[in-house]
């Protein structure tokens, strides 16, 4: 009723009468609740903090509602680390502790730390939605930024989940459905058309299911590379693209009938797939210079959130190893690593093809990936559903982390035999809450499954493009 009076006509604010000033600074079991939430790793969480200011700021009758609520939290963490805590043995901290980065922290508040060289062998991040993944992610980019000496990363984000990301983790990012975003068919250096186009078939060949049209795709790209060359004399200097390639295919010689033909219609279903699939994505004759990224140790983070299409995307990651493989090709093996290709929602991007799960073959990706190792680059795949992808690829990924529980049973298995979980552990690891999760680093001299939990990052909503 006071709403609309002028304060210069009245003392309305007291008519009411003083009220007696609370204090907002915490009682000693006030501090001693939080003290125990902010070890327990519940401090953040969003009920917590509405609770904490209840408990703070309200009256005495709802902030003693509040802190009985913490009580009951409190309560139902250590029931839970009862059932689930004892199944993995807390690790020393001597052995913890020998490493260069900080992958995640155990339970006890101590820093799980890996060796550099461990990075080279693969790294597995399972979870379902909403557990902690993003956030994982984002932690493992600025653990590579503040490497000594750094190692830069390109990241493949299917659901624009990191966008807003990009400014706080010094990353390049590139929208996918911009018309600066654009990858060409540009060899590497010291790579020649004529070869790159040449050992770039076979992967093309497999990912569109048409192993007997990879001579035709091979020709395809002879005959781009004169186009070339008459484009160059004419006008001026350019690339080849995918588009070109796909365009070039109906005028190789002899595809107009027999077996050729067959397989011309095959290639070309193939690669129009991706093409439509991608949009305009591979397109563009002159596209991304990937090879100055390299150079520069420029962080890259993708956003592919429109390419949806099995084939655009198998290649998309298909194209990214095999460039970095064939970057590296003249160069020294070394184990420490140089950079690391980062692929979210990995089972969309590497799944398993049909007939390589139950024949036990090794697919080019996956064979591609044991080679690249061996010169620096690493490799992460980030999933939902870990039993979806290439079994060859997973093979080779020896640093594992399941967070936040999940429930599938090929999940839970996959992850118990590449962790060397007993069932009472793997039965475990299904009740794992949000942002807890199991790691284990083959490499590390704690090579045993550690109980942890993944380190909260604060998110920056800036953007960083090009």
């Amino acid at each position: 009723m006071h709403h609309n009076r002028d304060p210069s006509h009245s003392d309305f604010l007291f008519e009411d009468g003083p009220r007696r000033f609370r204090s907002l600074q915490p009682d000693a079991e006030m501090l001693k609740l939080e003290q125990e939430l902010r070890a327990r790793n519940l401090l953040w969480h969003p009920e917590v903090q509405w609770l904490m200011e209840k408990a703070v700021q309200c009256s005495d009758k709802n902030a003693r509602w509040a802190r009985d609520k913490f009580r009951m939290i409190l309560e139902a963490e250590r029931i839970h680390c009862m059932r689930t805590g004892e199944v993995f043995a807390l690790a020393p901290p001597q052995l913890l502790s020998q490493g260069q980065i900080h992958l995640v922290t155990q339970l006890d508040g101590e820093s799980f730390m890996i060796p550099r060289r461990a990075l080279s062998r693969g790294l597995l991040i399972a979870g379902p939605q909403g557990s902690g993944k993003s956030r994982f992610v984002a932690w493992l980019c600025r653990q590579l930024n503040a490497a000594e000496p750094r190692i830069c990363w390109w990241l493949v984000d299917p659901k624009l989940e990191f966008k807003d990301w990009a400014e706080s983790l010094d990353a390049l990012y590139l929208d996918c459905d911009e018309p600066y975003a654009r990858l060409d068919l540009k060899p590497p250096p010291g790579l020649s058309y004529e070869s790159w186009l040449t050992c770039l078939a076979p992967q093309i060949g497999q990912v569109i299911g048409a192993i007997y049209g990879i001579q035709l795709i091979q020709e395809a790209g002879m005959l781009c590379i004169q186009m070339k060359a008459d484009y160059e004399k004419k006008i001026g200097p350019t690339e080849i693209s995918l588009q070109d390639l796909f365009n070039a295919v109906p005028f190789v010689p002899g595809v107009s009938s027999g077996r050729r033909s067959g397989y011309k219609d095959a290639v070309i279903t193939g690669l129009s797939r991706i093409l439509s699939g991608s949009g305009q994505l591979f397109k563009c004759r002159r596209g991304i210079d990937l090879a100055g990224l390299l150079e520069r140790k420029q962080n890259v983070i993708f956003g592919t959130r429109s390419i949806t299409d099995r084939f655009s995307a198998s290649f998309l990651v298909t194209y990214l190893v095999w460039f970095l493989h064939e970057f590296d090709r003249y160069a020294p093996p070394s184990d420490d690593p140089k950079s690391c290709l980062i692929i979210d929602d990995a089972s969309r991007y590497i799944a398993t093809k049909e007939g390589f799960d139950k024949d036990r073959s090794l697919s080019s990706l996956a064979a591609a990936l044991m080679t690249l190792r061996s010169s620096g680059r690493c490799f992460c795949a980030v999933s939902q559903a870990p039993h979806l992808i290439d079994p060859g690829v997973l093979s080779q990924l020896h640093t594992v982390v399941a967070i936040g529980g999940l429930h599938y049973k090929d999940d839970t298995q996959l992850l118990a035999k590449m962790m060397g979980l007993d069932e009472q552990q793997r039965l475990a690891i299904s009740h794992l809450k949000q942002r807890e999760c199991v790691a284990m680093c083959a490499s590390a001299p704690w090579s045993y499954p550690v109980h942890s939990y993944v380190p909260f990052v604060e998110k920056n909503p800036w953007i960083k493009k090009i």
